[in-house]
């Protein structure tokens, strides 16, 4: 109907005259009615084809919008990337690292989940996250890790405390504090 005669439909179409001809019985044949009238080498549509046509261009634009996103999707230019992460470095890695992301890939969707390093080895087993991030180097054997960093721990005492004038501290130095830090079963 935007061409107009075959000729000119089957270029757009980038197929053989022959071929949408052909495509076109079949077509017609397939509906029951007739979709053209042939008159003088041009085509006038018909009543039905007239009825259709809307729904016809909303599905051709929706398949070329489907086109272009498995296009997009195939050269790396949208999709989704999930990402895992203890709350560590969800916090002081990921908000830096998803900026820098959206720079660089702006189509491409980010989504993030803070969980436990348990839960994080469950998420990428079962392809709920596509990578985790984690203070853990002893991952097991079927997920691949790769260190990205190194960090201690900093202890952060009252004014006057005794241990406020040791530049380093050991654990034995901790011996008998007050403690608040990490459960007992976290890894670090």
């Amino acid at each position: 109907m935007r061409a107009g005669t075959v000729t000119a439909a089957a270029r757009m179409l980038n197929i053989s005259q022959p071929a949408l001809s052909q495509i076109l019985l079949h077509t017609e044949d397939e509906l029951g009615f007739t979709l053209f009238e042939r008159v003088k080498g041009r085509l006038r549509p018909t009543p039905e084809a007239l009825e259709i046509f809307p729904d016809a261009e909303r599905l051709s634009a929706g398949l070329d919008g489907l086109r272009r996103k498995t296009t997009d999707l195939r050269l790396g230019r949208a999709g989704l990337v999930r990402v895992a992460a203890s709350p560590p470095p969800a916090m002081a890695i990921l908000p830096c690292a998803f900026t820098r992301f959206r720079a660089q890939h702006p189509n491409i969707l980010l989504r993030s989940h803070s969980a436990p390093i348990a839960a994080i080895v469950d998420m990428l087993r079962a392809g709920d996250a596509s990578l985790g991030v984690a203070m853990d180097d002893r991952l097991p054997p079927d997920i691949e890790a790769e260190v990205i960093g190194s960090i201690g721990f900093a202890c952060l005492l009252p004014a006057g405390h005794a241990l406020v004038r040791k530049t380093e501290l050991t654990l034995a130095d901790l011996a008998g504090e007050e403690l608040i830090s990490y459960r007992g079963n976290t890894r670090p």
